[in-house]
C-alpha cells in the first residue's frame, strides 16, 4: 500500500469531510499507463491550507512548538478568545503541509480512465458539485451564452453534469484543459479512511 498527497480546493476539502465527495478527475498526461495518484487500496493525505495556535495564549504563532493545535482554514473561525485572529492568521499553504498534520486521509477504492464530458448524473454528484455551485456560484465562469439566471438551488435548473462542466472550467480552463477539449482524465474514486 503506497501513500500519496493530493490537494483539493477547500470547497472540496469541506465536501469530502460532508460525505458528499468521493470521487475526482485529474488530468491524465500522455504515456502514463498507471494512475500517478495510485491503484485500489493505496491511500492518500489530503493537503490543505493549514496554521497552528499556540492555545497557551491563544495567539497564533509561525512554528509548530509542541503544545500548538493544528487548524484548517476550511473550517472556519475556531472558538478563540478573540475571532480577529483567524483573519490575521499566518496560514501555510496547502502544498507545504507535512504528512504529519493531515487530518483527511483516503483510500482508493477504483482508478479508471475516461474522458472529461463522459461524467454522469451520479458521477457529478459524486464530485460534490451541486453544494459547491450553489455556495460558490459566479455566472462570470459561465460558458458563454448561457444566462444568468440560468442556476436556480431551489429548482435545480442545471443538471449535475452542466454544473460539473462549470466547476472543471473554473479549476482547469486556464490550465490549458478546458471542457471543450474533451480530455482524457483518470477518475479517482475514493472512501473516507480512518488513519490512526
Amino acid at each position: 500500500m503506497k501513500e500519496r498527497p493530493i490537494i483539493f480546493s477547500g470547497p472540496m476539502v469541506r465536501a469530502i469531510l460532508e460525505g458528499r465527495k468521493t470521487q475526482t478527475r485529474r488530468i491524465r498526461k500522455i504515456g502514463t499507463g498507471l494512475c500517478p495518484h495510485g491503484q485500489p487500496g493505496d491511500l492518500l493525505w489530503v493537503r490543505e491550507t493549514w496554521g497552528a495556535i499556540h492555545r497557551g495564549d491563544s495567539s497564533p504563532i509561525r512554528g509548530q512548538p509542541f503544545d500548538a493545535e493544528i487548524v484548517y482554514r476550511v473550517d472556519g473561525d475556531p472558538d478563540l478568545p478573540d475571532a480577529s485572529l483567524w483573519e490575521s492568521f499566518k496560514w501555510h499553504p496547502s502544498i507545504h503541509m507535512p504528512k504529519k498534520y493531515a487530518r483527511l486521509w483516503l483510500r482508493i477504492t477504483n482508478a479508471r480512465v475516461g474522458r472529461v464530458q463522459e461524467i454522469s448524473k451520479e458521477d457529478a454528484e459524486a464530485e460534490g458539485v451541486y453544494q459547491y455551485w450553489a455556495n460558490c456560484c459566479d455566472t462570470d465562469k459561465w460558458p458563454q451564452g448561457w444566462p444568468e439566471d440560468a442556476y436556480n438551488p431551489e429548482i435545480g435548473a442545471l443538471s449535475s453534469t452542466e454544473v460539473f462542466h462549470l466547476l472543471w472550467d473554473s479549476l482547469n480552463a486556464k490550465r490549458g484543459y478546458p471542457w471543450m477539449n474533451n480530455d482524457w482524465v483518470w477518475v479517482v474514486e475514493f472512501e473516507q479512511y480512518d488513519h490512526r
